[in-house]
């Protein structure tokens, strides 16, 4: 009795709860090592696929790329483009190259858009169909001369290659004479 009285109240009668809770948990820890394993695993072979495809692909970016960019910001511009094709920094003719991370936000989501729409453009060409490409509230941070340039230069693109836009946005009015609209607050 005084041993079954020592296990209760000296705290032993809850180490097999605690021995069964630290095998839960490294059952858990285990699984988020191999998640975190088969993750890397997947990363390295799509960096393998796409250093082996970049150089396939990169002039066909890089065009766009640069005719878009010099279009949407109304004069020439070098983008210069990282090693997988996105770009790194924007440099105006005769002047310093600007890191994209210190770009605006507006500059930096609308060359994130003309990458994307390069990329889109060459799948499309390459499977012989258009996309379907969602934008949720985009050019927010983009001043109208830019917004209308960029649409211009975005429907082109998407007429040449077939894709389909969906475009969601609150700010229906920045976007008049773009596509189709339909206003949800109709339905």
């Amino acid at each position: 009795t005084t041993i079954q009285y020592q296990r209760t109240t000296g705290g032993l009668g809850e180490l097999s709860n605690v021995s069964a809770q630290r095998e839960a948990l490294d059952g858990q820890v285990t699984a988020l090592e191999n998640d975190y394993l088969a993750l890397q695993s997947l990363e390295t072979a799509l960096n393998t696929v796409r250093a082996a495809n970049i150089e396939a692909i990169r002039p066909r970016v890089e065009t766009t790329i640069q005719n878009g960019a010099s279009y949407v910001f109304g004069r020439e511009v070098q983008i210069n483009l990282g090693d997988d094709g996105f770009p790194q920094a924007v440099q105006h003719v005769h002047g310093q190259a600007i890191p994209f991370e210190q770009e605006s936000f507006g500059t930096q989501e609308q060359l994130n858009l003309i990458y994307r729409i390069a990329l889109a453009g060459i799948i499309a060409e390459d499977e012989g169909h258009g996309l379907c490409i969602v934008l949720d509230d985009p050019f927010g941070d983009t001043d109208i001369g830019r917004r209308q340039r960029m649409m211009e230069w975005m429907g082109a693109q998407l007429g040449q290659a077939g894709h389909q836009m969906i475009l969601l946005t609150c700010r229906g009015t920045d976007f008049n004479g773009f596509g189709h609209h339909d206003d949800i607050r109709l339905h």
